[in-house]
């Protein structure tokens, strides 16, 4: 599956969870309150590291192949004025 983004992924949960609280509140769904502000974002930023952890049984990484180096003048090549 590729290197995990732990990092990337606590720090978008815990902003997309502060937009929830705030938007919970705008739309009056929920009074805002300590426990709203503090307990979504930390839930989302825990949802965001368990997303971002690297899961094992991925592919392999294939090493790329290297292209050909470029032909040197005077090496095999026409003149560039024939």
């Amino acid at each position: 599956m590729g290197k995990g983004r732990r990092v990337r992924g606590v720090i978008s949960g815990f902003v997309c969870g502060l937009g929830i609280a705030v938007l919970l509140q705008q739309f009056a769904i929920v009074p805002l309150s300590t426990v709203l502000v503090i307990a979504v974002p930390v839930g989302m930023a825990i949802v965001g590291l368990a997303l971002g952890w690297p899961r094992g049984g991925g592919a392999e990484l294939v090493p790329t192949q290297q292209p050909e180096p470029a032909p040197v003048a005077g090496e095999g090549t026409a003149p560039a004025n024939s």
